[in-house]
């Protein structure tokens, strides 16, 4: 099926785009490779991992202000230092490359604290610590190089910073952040673990291996994740999973232990940035999945049942009678009181592709027959050579078989039909024998045959339905019309079960039936 949402980290899901801060090329080149330079003289004298913890050092002792940002140890946060510093050297020569890993950071950024304001600040610890460190080195040109780099990069920071505060909501700065601490697999396997250890017998419905549940769970909070700005999509998704979940026995009371379980995995993952706030936010997410989810299954057990046996009813009266003829007549009946436009213009469509459907096979038959002409006029050559000389017509099994393609098209043999002559009746008339009726049926049949085959699959449903959708409309079916054309379709369905066969009794159309079929 289709998987709307996606397992990404912070650095895979960048914020909102933003453009890269304007430069000049012939400036950035210059300072671009002073900062190289000095960079590398100062890694000669002062090791890489040192360097990152001389750096957290001097934060916390000349920049208390900013301190509490960086929560982490020493060495944890002095190889964070140190690996942000090396990127923005690698990278300083390409501005536009620099803005882009600026901005896939962040969210976490935010998440974090961390604000642009900060920028300054960080820059007066670095200049201090290279000046130390390069000692002669450390001249204006240098400086001026470094200041550009660091100016630059605090513009490139207060965009990127802005963008994603608008277009990142907590729950997605939080998953963010759980997915920086721990990989997916751990992630899913923490959730399933937790599942099992607050409600053991759950584990009767998880029927494949636990490495593919871990995937599953892990993928059904992405989705959640990647939706819960837009909650129209969101409960679309969680209406495809509940169905889902009927099929894989789920109950109604089954989905509110998943709320333990997310916030007491989120907890653990997120760690000490978790907070109240990131709690409530977790918590609507999954009160409001769990709704629609529980709605979703409930109906599901209530209605998916009865219109299997729908269904059911209707192929066992398959044999008895021509069921697309019926349809078809019944749901043009029943649409020429309501939308008698809509059924001129099927009929319209019909008769336009049918004519289409004509010329091709006619197109078909010309080469065919082209094709048999020039086999017999070698043969006749052979038999002539032979003495069996024929004038140009030669008989063939009571056909008159001409040598002239262009003569073909009239030349047919006794007891066939040309198509030419043959004209399909309208539906509009209401002749059930007609070739329009009964292709308006199979259309029809063939659309509720897929949608019910995948009934409780509705990844693939959908799919489906997206192509015929684009088949009726092109039939001249719209949204407006779709109250009147499930009514017809009932209407002919119900017709058609009520009336009594030689293999089958007579079978009434219930209220439950009715439900179970506008539930569909």
């Amino acid at each position: 099926g289709v998987v709307v949402g996606q397992i990404m980290s912070r650095t895979d899901r960048q914020g909102k785009k933003t453009k890269a801060p304007p430069h000049k090329e012939e400036e950035t080149a210059t300072n671009s490779k002073i900062v190289r330079d000095s960079w590398a003289k100062m890694l000669e004298k002062v090791g890489y991992f040192e360097l990152g913890g001389l750096y957290y050092d001097a934060i916390f002792a000349h920049q208390p202000d900013i301190a509490p940002v960086f929560t982490k140890t020493r060495d944890e946060m002095g190889v964070k230092f140190v690996d942000m510093l090396s990127d923005v050297v690698s990278m300083c020569g390409t501005p536009p490359k620099l803005h882009e890993k600026v901005v896939s950071l962040s969210t976490m950024h935010i998440t974090k604290g961390v604000e642009a304001s900060m920028m300054p600040a960080m820059g007066a610890v670095l200049f201090q610590l290279l000046q130390q460190s390069l000692g002669k080195d450390w001249n204006p040109e240098v400086r001026a190089a470094w200041k550009w780099v660091w100016d630059w990069l605090t513009r490139s920071m207060t965009v990127a910073l802005e963008a994603a505060d608008e277009a990142t909501s907590v729950v997605q700065s939080s998953w963010d952040i759980a997915m920086d601490n721990f990989s997916e697999e751990e992630i899913g396997g923490m959730m399933y673990d937790t599942l099992l250890g607050i409600a053991p017998n759950l584990k009767q419905i998880f029927h494949r291996p636990r490495q593919v549940m871990v995937m599953k769970f892990v993928d059904m909070i992405c989705t959640l994740v990647a939706m819960s700005d837009d909650d129209a999509v969101m409960k679309e998704q969680v209406a495809w999973l509940g169905a889902r979940h009927v099929k894989y026995g789920a109950k109604p009371h089954h989905i509110p232990i998943m709320s333990q379980v997310i916030l007491t995995v989120m907890e653990q993952a997120v760690g000490e940035s978790w907070s109240e706030e990131i709690e409530s936010a977790w918590q609507e997410l999954w009160d409001t999945s769990c709704n629609c989810m529980m709605d979703t299954i409930k109906l599901g057990e209530q209605h998916g049942h009865v219109v299997e046996d729908i269904w059911a009813k209707l192929t066992a009266k398959l044999e008895g009678g021509n069921i697309q003829d019926e349809i078809g007549t019944n749901i043009a009946r029943s649409l020429r009181k309501s939308r008698p436009a809509l059924v001129t213009q099927w009929t319209e469509c019909y008769a336009e592709w049918e004519e289409q459907d004509r010329l091709k096979k006619r197109k078909q038959q010309q080469n065919q027959m082209s094709h048999k002409d020039m086999a017999l006029a070698l043969d006749d050559d052979d038999k002539a050579n032979k003495g069996d000389t024929i004038a140009g017509v030669k008989k063939r099994k009571g056909f008159a078989i001409e040598f002239s393609f262009r003569r073909r098209s009239k030349g047919l043999g006794e007891g066939e039909d040309d198509d030419d002559d043959h004209e399909g009746k309208s539906i509009v008339s209401g002749n059930s024998s007609s070739d329009a009726t009964k292709a308006f049926g199979l259309q029809v049949w063939e659309m509720l045959e897929k949608v019910i085959k995948h009934l409780l699959e509705p990844e693939i449903s959908n799919e489906e339905i997206i192509v015929m959708a684009n088949r009726w409309a092109a039939f001249g079916l719209r949204t407006e019309h779709l109250t009147d054309f499930g009514n017809a379709i009932q209407y002919a369905i119900q017709q058609f079960l009520e009336t009594p066969c030689s293999s089958c009794k007579n079978n009434d159309w219930t209220a439950e039936m009715g439900s179970a079929w506008w539930w569909l």
